[in-house]
């Protein structure tokens, strides 16, 4: 047993010469590429913050102007609005003067009409009237008459 804690003992130590430098070796450069991780993780994350920033920046930028140019619609849309309504309030007054003087003149035509038709019944009327109770003797009167007028007026 002694022999046996003296070839561990051994063998410990001759392990520890042997794989003492190159365990520190590698410790150190573990050390040192996490120490440079940890540096380049660093830089990256200030220039993801920086970049955050700045798009963030425009970004608000870009929503005012979207606002902005919302705005401008709506107004743009309004006067539009308004100008369609004037000009269909200022057409529907047209039409309207349009029909009524239409209206008006239609009934002036039938209203020469109307009395064109009448006057000539009346005369039709009249005329039978005057045809139907002319007798014999008076209608040699009136070319007695209608003679001596003729002959005074020449």
């Amino acid at each position: 047993m002694v022999a046996t804690l003296f070839n561990f003992t051994l063998f410990v130590i001759i392990l520890y010469r042997a794989a003492k430098k190159p365990v520190v070796e590698m410790v150190t450069q573990r050390h040192q590429s996490i120490r440079d991780a940890v540096i380049t993780n660093r830089k990256r994350l200030e220039e993801a913050r920086a970049s955050y920033e700045e798009y963030s920046s425009k970004l608000r930028v870009v929503e005012s102007e979207v606002a902005a140019i919302r705005q401008q619609v709506r107004t743009e849309t309004e006067a539009t609005r308004q100008r369609i309504q004037a000009a269909a309030k200022a057409m529907a007054a047209s039409v309207v003067s349009d029909a009524q003087a239409s209206a008006k003149n239609v009934f002036e035509d039938l209203r020469r009409d109307l009395l064109k038709q009448l006057a000539e019944q009346v005369m039709s009327k009249a005329e039978a009237g005057v045809r139907k109770s002319l007798t014999g003797d008076l209608k040699a009167k009136i070319r007695q008459e209608f003679s001596s007028q003729m002959e005074g007026a020449r």
